[in-house]
């Protein structure tokens, strides 16, 4: 018997079991590591999302001395950027425009007469019937902007919507005078 050539085959059988142990812990510590940036993407994404889901806005009827009222509400405890988007009744949604409300104060209400939207349009084009606004753009403090829909549906901006915003005027609506702010008794922490 050649022990040598026993001993020399059964080392080369341990190594590859070795080698197909370490094959599979690496596979396995991949699957983890993936696992892990997907819950970390999921995460960042409830991050980006934090701010914008405290944000909501809603028309509230129609009011003899202002006639029709948007609102806004930041119920954060941090500030937000906000852009509404403005439409003109019987137009495509392609000709909406985007102006800069200001920056929403913590835990604040918004109240926007109609008035104000009839003055955005006189000066812009006395063409253009009186329109109102069919939402808003939130941008969060990382720079990532969010799409806030009438019916609280919260998206991300299509490229035109983007491009919007980084043409809206430098006016803030809320300097206004016919804008009405107020604080909210309760909102809560963005975390």
């Amino acid at each position: 018997m050649d022990w040598v050539r026993h001993t020399t085959v059964i080392a080369a059988l341990v190594a590859a079991a070795g080698l197909a142990v370490t094959a599979w812990g690496t596979l396995k510590s991949a699957q983890v590591a993936d696992d892990q940036l997907a819950q970390s993407k999921q995460r960042q994404q409830q991050e980006d999302r934090r701010l914008a889901s405290r944000i909501t806005t809603w028309v509230d009827g129609y009011h003899s001395s202002e006639g029709w009222v948007r609102v806004v509400v930041n119920r954060s405890l941090d500030p937000a950027a906000v852009y509404l988007q403005l439409f003109t009744p019987g137009t495509p949604r392609s000709d909406d425009t985007v102006e800069f409300l200001g920056t929403v104060p913590p835990c604040t209400r918004v109240d926007i007469p109609g008035s104000v939207f009839e003055n955005i349009y006189a000066s812009s084009d006395s063409s253009r019937p009186v329109g109102g606004t069919n939402g808003l753009i939130v941008a969060e403090p990382s720079g990532v902007l969010w799409v806030r829909q009438d019916g609280g549906e919260l998206r991300t901006p299509s490229s035109v919507e983007r491009a919007r915003v980084a043409l809206a005027g430098p006016e803030f609506l809320m300097m206004w005078k016919a804008v009405k702010t107020s604080s909210l008794e309760e909102c809560s922490s963005a975390t």
